[in-house]
């Protein structure tokens, strides 16, 4: 529980490091957004969130083996399918707006680096 607890803080940190400006590189990365650093801007945030439920769901909070399957099945399965989908198809209003700018102005261009 220590380590998950630990996992989730540290993950919660580096997702806003990155979203509110560091390693501004990682949006620029080449290749493909699932498998390269690109999907970092978008994953850790929703994943620390998803670990947090997971934690709660875990945990001795809710006594009832029930409430905790509840719990697990409608927060976060649907958290962690909510993380896939923002690591491989990432909205356009997620995005910065410098990042947004660039896209309009050279297109797909900039991707092929």
């Amino acid at each position: 529980m220590i380590a998950l607890t630990f996992f989730a803080v540290v993950t919660l940190a580096i997702g806003l490091y990155v979203r509110f400006g560091g390693f501004k590189s990682l949006y620029l990365a080449p290749g493909i957004p699932v498998l390269m650093p690109r999907a970092l801007q978008n994953v850790p945030i929703p994943l620390g969130i998803t670990l947090f439920a997971l934690l709660i769901t875990g945990s001795d909070l809710f006594p009832d083996v029930e409430t905790r399957r509840s719990l697990f099945d409608w927060v976060v399965i649907p958290l962690f399918l909510a993380t896939l989908f923002l690591a491989a198809w990432p909205p356009r209003w997620l995005k910065p707006r410098w990042l947004v700018y660039l896209e309009d102005t050279y297109g797909s261009v900039m991707w092929r680096l």
